[in-house]
């Protein structure tokens, strides 16, 4: 499952369900398309600024942000990509 990364810090702050849902949201999401929604330069995982300000800061109704390049402009998109056979 995924996981967002404001967890793995030890903060007194309680999660509830939001939480859950959005681990639930980002895999359905990589299983119908094959990658994850939010891919900042580099991976999630070595640019993790640029992570948490596109998981932070996506605009209403963004389903999806990928960075392209070093200190580039996130790409948002609002629907699934037309490779996803869903509907």
């Amino acid at each position: 499952m995924y996981e967002r990364a404001v967890l793995r810090k030890p903060q007194k702050k309680a999660y509830g369900v939001t939480v859950d849902l959005w681990s639930i949201g980002v895999t359905f999401y990589q299983a119908a398309t094959g990658s994850l929604p939010f891919i900042p330069y580099g991976g999630p995982r070595k640019n993790k600024e640029m992570m948490y300000k596109i998981t932070t800061q996506k605009p209403e109704g963004a389903i999806a942000g990928v960075q392209h390049r070093d200190e580039g402009s996130i790409e948002w998109s609002h629907e699934l990509p037309v490779s996803c056979r869903l509907s």
